[in-house]
């Protein structure tokens, strides 16, 4: 019988930002540490979008990443007449089709609804913000950074970002058209039938393929699948490979054995029906809300739970990386440019003063090496503070803002300091905490829930 060793991924297990567990689980199975090259284009965009913070608070590299993948996000799904843009638009509709329209379409409505939650609420300069993206030219601000980072991500924005790592979204059929693995009511209540075996069985063949990353979204939230098995091949430390199924015998062949076909046969069988037991079938998991490894049985599943499966292309690149970078330091100039003046503004109003001096041309180049990183170590954010709070409190500097835009003052030369020097005591500004999150859901979601 041919055997092959049992495949329990050794991925990282990361944190996440609130919300932000389907960026934590994407970059947990794309596995960084094993993929340089994806890690060296999110280090180079976290370089250059942390300037945005000027003080950034985010310590672990996988937060950095996370922030980095949103920033890559917003702009591969936003609109702009940038010429150097059109060439990430045409990867991800060559790629994807009508689905990279629809997630555009999606995207648009949801900043125009963050846009008008903020004057609903009579924070109109911060509502301004969303129209450097949504008007403009696809500026994103930390403030419109923030809230979509904090922002849960659906299926399509996860099949988005797994495109630009080169990883396909490979469609299964099922009731509900998202295109997932999932087990129904019936199907989890019920003794094990033929059809649950059929779907159990894709999964364990798919976890066990190096080239297959599996997310599973649970109610709502990612995690990253390791594995899927049943207890005995763990016991085993070996899984058949399926090869004997649906195997064709040339019995005109001079080699031909009817009794290797018998055997393959009833090993077949025999591999197929062991431990059909919902407490013996068992999924492997990265859970990046407790940043730890985790197991679960068929017996702790929902309806609403989906198994999302992305397949790594063939003879492909990573040439999109570089047409992401061209235009990003123009941008990040014009957006600190922007957040300057949201800065001041938001100063002036809180009766304190200003420099008067005006900025050059933001949208020149950066220079090289212009702004030196030196790392200090800083305690990671408060769940409990709202965007507006956060971002606040990483733009700390007592030097003006104005010289550091034109690059007078390298960073290492900043140190947190009064912020009312600069921006004005900001403290008193929302400081309603929000409640901490509860663990779990009072109800669960139906499963429509989480259709595309």
């Amino acid at each position: 019988m041919n055997l092959n060793t049992l495949t329990i991924k050794d991925i990282p297990a990361y944190s996440q930002h609130p919300n932000g567990c389907g960026l934590s689980a994407l970059l947990m199975l794309v596995n960084l540490p094993k993929n340089k090259e994806i890690q060296q284009f999110l280090t180079k965009v976290w370089d250059k979008v942390k300037l945005l913070f000027l003080k950034p608070t985010y310590e672990k590299p996988e937060l950095q990443w996370a922030i980095a993948l949103q920033y890559i996000l917003l702009k591969a799904i936003g609109r702009t007449e940038n010429k150097d843009k059109q060439k990430i638009y045409e990867f991800f509709t060559n790629r994807m089709n009508y689905i990279y329209d629809d997630i555009r379409v999606v995207n648009t409505y949801n900043q125009e609804q963050f846009h008008h939650n903020l004057l609903n609420n009579d924070k109109s300069d911060e509502g301004y913000l969303y129209l450097h993206y949504t008007e403009d030219n696809d500026y994103v601000t930390p403030h419109m950074l923030l809230e979509n980072l904090h922002t849960m991500k659906t299926d399509l924005e996860i099949k988005i970002l797994a495109e630009l790592f080169n990883y396909e979204f490979i469609y299964q059929t099922s009731e509900d058209m998202t295109g997932a693995i999932y087990f129904t009511n019936k199907e989890l209540k019920k003794k094990i039938a033929q059809n649950t075996k059929v779907k159990w069985g894709k999964l364990e063949r798919l976890a066990n393929q190096d080239d297959v990353l599996i997310l599973y979204g649970q109610y709502f939230h990612w995690l990253a699948i390791r594995g899927v098995y049943r207890e005995f091949q763990l016991k085993n430390k070996n899984i058949k490979k399926y090869s004997n199924i649906k195997k064709k015998y040339d019995r005109s062949s001079p080699t031909y054995s009817p009794l290797q076909e018998i055997q393959d046969i009833f090993e077949d069988e025999h591999f197929e029906n062991r431990d059909w037991n919902p407490k013996k079938m068992f999924i492997e998991l990265n859970d990046p809300a407790l940043e730890k490894k985790l197991q679960i049985s068929y017996n702790d599943l929902s309806e609403s739970d989906r198994f999302y499966v992305f397949q790594k292309r063939k003879n492909t690149d990573y040439s999109v990386f570089n047409e992401i970078l061209k235009p990003l330091e123009k941008d990040i100039r014009k957006e600190m440019a922007i957040w300057k003046d949201y800065l001041n503004n938001r100063g002036k109003k809180n009766g304190i003063k200003t420099s008067a001096n005006q900025i050059n041309d933001t949208t020149n180049d950066l220079e090289n090496d212009v702004i030196p990183e030196e790392k200090i170590p800083l305690e990671e954010k408060s769940v409990n503070l709202n965007p507006i709070e956060e971002a606040f409190n990483l733009i700390q500097a007592k030097h003006n803002i104005d010289e550091i835009l034109n690059d007078k003052i390298p960073i290492k030369q900043l140190d947190p300091d009064i912020l009312e020097k600069q921006t004005g005591d900001l403290n008193h500004i929302n400081k309603k905490e929000k409640p901490k999150p509860k663990k779990g859901l009072k109800k669960k979601p139906r499963f429509y829930d989480m259709m595309d």
